[in-house]
């Protein structure tokens, strides 16, 4: 609505990029998905890399109950940028806004694994599976204790 606004008032042409399109199934326990789906991702020509992590591995996760919801990332494996996220998991509805906010900036999986990460969150799901992702892509991601 505020671009379709800004163009009426100045004659813009302005168009909205929706790269993210976040998606949620408020059930129990939550589906959330942001991004290119695998399938679409790989006809557009994409090489891909996943990685991905349980939500029992995930303290609050676990104190929470939530012991069979899981998440995954995938990126392009050639040029690291991240390009979807999907969590099955409490409260994944809230924990899907970072990883669409990089898909939306085309930020790389070097780019979300250097964000910080507060322990002990939920958040900590998208940390794990960047740490992985990073690693499966040659990277070398700080151990939480070293930072």
């Amino acid at each position: 609505a505020g671009i379709a606004a800004e163009n009426a008032v100045n004659d813009g042409d302005r168009k909205w990029t929706k790269r993210s399109n976040i998606q949620v199934v408020f059930s129990d326990p939550e589906f959330a998905f942001a991004g290119l789906k695998p399938a679409d991702a790989e006809k557009a020509g994409h090489k891909l890399v996943t990685a991905s992590a349980e939500s029992r591995d995930i303290g609050k996760l676990h104190l929470a109950g939530d012991d069979d919801g899981f998440g995954e990332l995938t990126a392009d494996a050639e040029s690291g940028r991240l390009l979807s996220a999907g969590l099955l998991c409490n409260d994944a509805s809230n924990l899907i806004h970072l990883p669409a906010y990089a898909i939306d900036r085309e930020n790389t999986v070097g780019q979300l694994e250097n964000a910080e990460f507060y322990h002990p969150t939920k958040i900590e799901i998208i940390s794990e599976m960047g740490d992985a992702l990073w690693r499966k892509m040659g990277g070398h991601p700080l151990s939480r204790a070293e930072e």
